[in-house]
């Protein structure tokens, strides 16, 4: 027994365009839609001294793209997946582990500065880690461009 008063889930109606409605399309102008620009680069090298103590690494961006993305009318910039490999050029089999975290300059503390870690070993060849900030900078950030640093520690390392 079907109620009077119940949709019907398979009865779907096309909804109904008005002559004014595709009027007043024509006439507004347009509204802001998102651009997307998406930046793929070779990995930057970055040679570490094999020592246990904690290092650092700025991940840069470039002087004059934020500029460039000005003048294309960017307003934002979106940090995706951050990709760091590692490579141990030492002896092989060695029990070298890493420590490795994502750090967002922003942030004094270390809890909220954190993005993310990873501890691995180097013993078996190069390590790809991939970390996903997920973080939405404007342009005019006066740290944008020095926005992220990898902290690194080796250990085990002679």
């Amino acid at each position: 027994m079907a109620y009077k008063d119940t949709p019907n889930p398979t009865a779907f109606t096309k909804p109904h365009n008005s002559i004014l409605k595709s009027i007043k399309s024509i006439i507004q102008p347009p509204t802001k839609k998102v651009k997307e620009y998406v930046q793929a680069t070779i990995f930057d090298q970055c040679h570490l001294p094999a020592t246990e103590q904690v290092q650092f690494v700025t991940l840069e961006i470039l002087e004059n793209l934020p500029k460039h993305w000005i003048s294309e009318k960017y307003t934002h910039l979106h940090f995706g997946p951050v990709i760091l490999a590692l490579t141990f050029h030492g002896r092989e089999g060695l029990p070298i582990t890493s420590k490795i975290a994502l750090l967002d300059t922003h942030f004094l503390d270390y809890q909220h500065a954190c993005i993310g870690t990873v501890e691995t070993t180097l013993n078996a060849g190069t390590v790809f880690i991939t970390l996903f900030p997920n973080v939405n900078m404007r342009l005019s950030d006066p740290y944008l461009l020095t926005a992220f640093k990898v902290q690194i520690q080796i250990v085990g390392a002679p």
